[in-house]
């Protein structure tokens, strides 16, 4: 073996009597690794009668052994940690490096500061944006709450495939679905990869816990929410006497005309709009991005001088589904998601679920409804891959019926003849 770590009872005398102590004796530990020894005190005490030298622990007869020993298999599993860091880092290990690093409160540094370094370091390197530190900070909450709830300190060598099945019991007991519990661990995994890249960190099972998310026939999520051509046209082209839910289409309407994410229309600057186009640096991702004007946004801009109105997305949220009920858009939508391990089903009308964001998956389905180059389309809403827009594709059935009505005799034998 490579490393083992060993415990005995030191074996100073006692200066007054002469002969050695037996009453209240430091425990030390040896852990030997690579033909070296690195030898320390563990912190605890214990008679000599209450020690077991064989088995290298206390004796059940002594008070809180099993507390002790545990804590004993604590000191083990972070000198191997310790050795694995050095180790992995191509370092050589001595016994030097591993009492630089044990002598360091905390052994190695704790889990939640390195969280907190990679929040700092990230949200500056990928210009993050406030909601995406509020993510984090919750995230680091949810953590410390499992932390106290299941009595499990929060250490890089314990995390394993059992550490992701207690987190995502966690989730499911807070009520959490199966894909924003995919989201979370997506985050968790986006921070403990930082620490293997730029910590050297050895993390056991990374990435190996997979979650049951619902999917379509085609292989894509389920739920996108979004307003079909015609409710898109009927909503644009609404007379709506009510002047607040009147000013909510608009805002809605332009961005389903640009496909903008609400952070991004209500940072929109009358500098920002020339005659022809708007140009923008995305909230989320600060991509700048200069999406051409249209029939649509060119009326609405025109309508307010340029100068949308002013909303906060909690109240646009709300308004938003007056206004759709208003204009009675009930179709019935069904919404499944897993829960522990459960499909559910959930009936809905579309102005129940109508959301800031559905305007900018409604831009994106209409621009596959009319053909646009999904190179265009992606340059126009910020994806940046393929995989991004599949969740898109073929969502409307009317496209899927004219594609199958190719599917004749005719068609069949005008190929082979050519």
């Amino acid at each position: 073996m490579a490393h083992q770590t060993s415990y005995y009872l030191e074996g100073r005398k006692d200066k007054k009597k002469g002969k050695k102590k037996v009453k209240n004796v430091p425990i030390r530990f040896c852990f030997s690794f690579d033909g070296q020894k690195f030898m320390s005190n563990t912190g605890l005490k214990a008679d000599a009668i209450q020690w077991s030298k064989d088995k290298q622990q206390f004796k059940s007869s002594a008070s809180n052994s099993e507390a002790k020993n545990t804590q004993l298999k604590a000191i083990a599993e972070k000198l191997e940690a310790i050795y694995l860091q050095i180790k992995n880092s191509g370092v050589q290990v001595t016994k030097e490096e591993i009492s630089e690093i044990w002598q360091a409160k905390g052994i190695m540094k704790d889990f939640f500061n390195y969280f907190d370094e990679f929040t700092r370091v990230e949200g500056q390197n990928k210009a993050w944006s406030a909601a995406t530190y509020q993510k984090f900070k919750t995230l680091k909450i949810h953590l410390q709450n499992l932390e106290k709830s299941e009595n499990l300190k929060m250490e890089f060598q314990k995390i394993n495939k059992d550490f992701y099945q207690k987190l995502f019991d966690y989730f499911v007991s807070k009520g959490h679905r199966n894909s924003s519990i995919k989201k979370t661990f997506n985050n968790i995994n986006w921070y403990l990869g930082w620490c293997i890249e730029n910590k050297n960190i050895t993390i056991k099972d990374f990435k190996k816990f997979t979650i049951k998310e619902s999917k379509s026939a085609a292989g894509n999520p389920l739920n996108i929410v979004f307003l079909k051509p015609e409710e898109f046209i009927m909503m644009f082209e609404a007379n709506i006497p009510d002047l607040r839910l009147s000013r909510v289409k608009d805002i809605f309407c332009f961005m389903c005309a640009c496909g903008l994410r609400y952070s991004d229309m209500a940072a929109l600057r009358r500098q920002d709009i020339s005659e022809d186009s708007i140009k923008i640096t995305t909230q989320k991702t600060a991509d700048a991005l200069e999406i051409p004007l249209n029939h649509f946004s060119k009326s609405i801009l025109e309508k307010y001088d340029n100068s949308l109105p002013k909303i906060s997305n909690v109240r646009l949220n709300l308004y938003l589904k007056e206004m759709a009920k208003y204009l009675e858009l009930n179709r019935r939508l069904t919404k499944v998601y897993i829960k522990a391990g459960t499909t559910v089903k959930e009936e809905a009308e579309l102005w129940q679920v109508l959301t800031s964001h559905c305007a900018r998956k409604t831009f994106i389905s209409l621009s596959v409804f009319l053909n646009m180059n999904p190179e265009i389309i992606m340059r126009f809403s910020g994806h940046h891959s393929h995989k991004m827009m599949e969740v898109y594709t073929g969502i409307t059935i009317k496209q899927k019926q004219a594609q199958m009505a190719l599917f004749t005799a005719e068609n069949i034998k005008d190929k082979i003849a050519n």
